[in-house]
């Protein structure tokens, strides 16, 4: 019984982090074929709404069950009674995208999708060390993820010096590693995308 339930939960957090990949990633890539006051325009709309519907169910514990047994696959426990995950990753994608360029931005949520989820993966099924209640292998495992990416974007085209983007991978794997209880897909983004912008200054 013991190994079924692990399984399943394993399987739940794949599922949650193919679900957080496919997000982040669509929403980088869509930069490239919107304009910059469309795509800040366009994520507003679509926060809003789905802040909107967060509020209403906890509201609401009729729509909340419901809700919850819709999603249940894609929820952790404790977002049947706290706002979702996927609303801390479009206010973060919202405010990337209003507070820095076009390439830093993409690369914060980039790292924000790729990095986040590999620190999960790898700290929910490899994960011995702690250091302030965070799984060290996770947070190795988001700065490799990350700095693969930044390499990736770089090399790809996106206007971003090498230096900047690496800096924003630390960014990331630093905002994974702080023991806050704030949810990672709002720290990520915003401190690897000040990060990036602080040192453009510098190259």
């Amino acid at each position: 019984m013991m190994k079924t339930t692990r399984a399943s939960e394993m399987s739940r957090t794949v599922r949650r982090a193919l679900a957080h990949i496919a997000v982040g990633l669509a929403i980088s890539i869509a930069a490239f074929f919107l304009h910059r006051d469309i795509m800040v325009a366009g994520l507003g709309v679509v926060t809003f709404g789905v802040l909107l519907v967060d509020l209403m169910r906890l509201r609401s514990a009729r729509m909340n069950a419901w809700f919850c047994r819709l999603f249940r696959p894609f929820l952790r426990d404790y977002e049947t009674a706290r706002l979702l995950g996927a609303s801390y990753l479009l206010v973060a994608s919202l405010v990337t995208y209003t507070l820095f360029s076009m390439p830093v931005a993409v690369l914060a949520i980039t790292f924000m999708a790729l990095g986040d989820s590999s620190a999960t993966l790898v700290g929910e099924r490899f994960g011995r060390l702690k250091l302030f209640r965070k799984n060290v292998e996770g947070v190795l495992a988001c700065l490799l993820v990350c700095l693969a990416a930044a390499a990736i974007w770089h090399y790809a085209g996106l206007r971003v010096p090498l230096a900047v983007a690496i800096a924003g991978a630390v960014g990331a794997a630093i905002a994974e590693g702080i023991p806050i209880d704030i949810d990672d897909n709002l720290t990520i983004p915003i401190l690897s995308g000040a990060l990036m912008w602080l040192v453009s200054f510098a190259v």
